[in-house]
Parts: structure tokens; C-alpha cells; sequence
């Protein structure tokens, strides 16, 4: 369980903190109030790039979880299912980055302890990511005072 901790700690810093990096460079080149629609669909592909990394990261950590430290297994709902490959991780973790959770993928052991963490940095950083947008729509930079 420790290194579990360990991992999705590790997994969560890096993730705040690359999104917040993200932003912050996205930051620096914006100026709505002079170029709303160009800022705002710069940011709207700063934001979905760095989700998709995030949750690229965490499908290499779900992989590396379970087939080199045995921390869990990820397996299909459906009895017909063939056994997930790394897209289906891919599409797992952007499922759990999203918090939606459709649940046609099942984590057990400790890989269910990774998947709240990676549901809770979503969280997190999609409020973040859309607390940013809304100032770039109102024509303001979002890490300008005002």
C-alpha cells in the first residue's frame, strides 16, 4: 500500500503542478482583450493537451502498477471482453481524469486507490482549467491583477 501512496503522490504533484505550468505559459501569451477568440482557442488547446498527457502519465503508472509492481489488475466488465491493452488505458484514465466513470473497466487492488487520486486531480484541475477559461471569455488575462 505504501508504494501506492507514494506513486499517486507523486502522480498528483506532477500533474497540478505540469497543469499548472500550462497555464501559466499559456498565461504569458494571451491578451484577450485584444484577441479574444485567438487566446481563448490557444488556451482551449494548451488546456486539452495537457489533459491528454496527464492522462497519458497516468496510463503508463496504471500499466507499470500492474504489470511490474502488481499492485492491481484492470479488467473489462464484459465476460466476452477481450484483456485491456494500453488504449484501453489510455481511455480509462481519460474517463477518470474527467470524473465521469463509466465503469466498463474495473481496477482492483491498489490500481483503485490510483484511480481516485487521478479522479481527484481531475477534478481539481478542470476547475482550475475552467475557472481560467471563464477570464479569458470575460477579456481578461487570468493571472493578470486586475
Amino acid at each position: 500500500m505504501l508504494i501506492a501512496i507514494i506513486i499517486g503522490g507523486a502522480l498528483v504533484f506532477a500533474g497540478a503542478f505540469f497543469h499548472f505550468l500550462a497555464l501559466r505559459k499559456s498565461a504569458m501569451v494571451v491578451d484577450p482583450s485584444q484577441h479574444a477568440l485567438r487566446c481563448f482557442s490557444l488556451s482551449m488547446i494548451v488546456i486539452i493537451v495537457a489533459h491528454l498527457i496527464t492522462a497519458l502519465v497516468f496510463a503508463a503508472a496504471f500499466h507499470v502498477a500492474e504489470f511490474k509492481l502488481g499492485l492491481g489488475i484492470l479488467s473489462a466488465t464484459g465476460i466476452e471482453e477481450p484483456a485491456p491493452d494500453f488504449m484501453d488505458r489510455f481511455y480509462f484514465s481519460l474517463v477518470n481524469l474527467t470524473t465521469l466513470g463509466r465503469g466498463d473497466l474495473l481496477p482492483t487492488g491498489h490500481l483503485r486507490f490510483l484511480t481516485a487520486l487521478e479522479a481527484l486531480l481531475g477534478f481539481i484541475v478542470i476547475t482550475g482549467s475552467g475557472a481560467f477559461l471563464l477570464k479569458v471569455m470575460s477579456g481578461e488575462n487570468p493571472l493578470r491583477r486586475s
